[in-house]
């Protein structure tokens, strides 16, 4: 998620292609020992192809040496990589306990979870894209996107695009 956030990781690569479109919203959720939403970007696009073709095109900003890639995509016939932008810090992160306080029984997702209004809503995520919600609480203050259509938002892992569970993230 930091490599996301500073700007060097541009891409983020998967064996399955996230129901995502252009404009969408990636929540970054990193895992223990931080466990907290830290911040999002923006999809930009969604490229898929084969290893060979997907690593041509945007292997280079998705922080992944060759052969790691090529480890995770292993046994995929088609790979996809989402193109992201728009990094953006939380002021104050979304934590684990947090988010169960308001989302009882929640789970931290081992690779990502699409989330609707309802869920956005009662964590404390806006509910559309361009709302402006308090940061004084722990909200996301969202004036950046001017983008007023409700799209779907995903936690993500960000540990878990080279195929590896590290016991500690950050």
């Amino acid at each position: 998620a930091k490599a996301i956030l500073d700007g060097t990781k541009t891409v983020e690569i998967r064996r399955t292609r996230p129901r995502v479109e252009p404009g969408g919203t990636v929540y970054l959720y990193v895992s223990a020992p931080t466990q907290a939403i830290l911040g999002k970007c923006v999809v930009d696009g969604v490229v898929s192809g084969t290893a060979d073709a997907l690593w041509e095109r945007a292997g280079a900003g998705s922080s992944l040496g060759r052969d790691k890639f090529d480890q995770y995509i292993c046994g995929s016939r088609r790979a996809h990589a989402l193109l992201l932008s728009s990094p953006t810090e939380l002021a104050h992160p979304f934590t684990l306990a947090t988010i169960q306080e308001r989302w009882p029984g929640f789970r931290p997702p081992q690779s990502f979870r699409y989330l609707d209004a309802a869920h956005r809503e009662m964590i404390g995520l806006p509910t559309r894209l361009g709302s402006d919600s308090s940061s004084d609480d722990g909200h996301l203050n969202d004036r950046r996107l001017s983008n007023e259509v409700d799209l779907k938002t995903h936690f993500q892992n960000p540990f878990r695009v080279d195929g590896l569970r590290p016991a500690i993230g950050a």
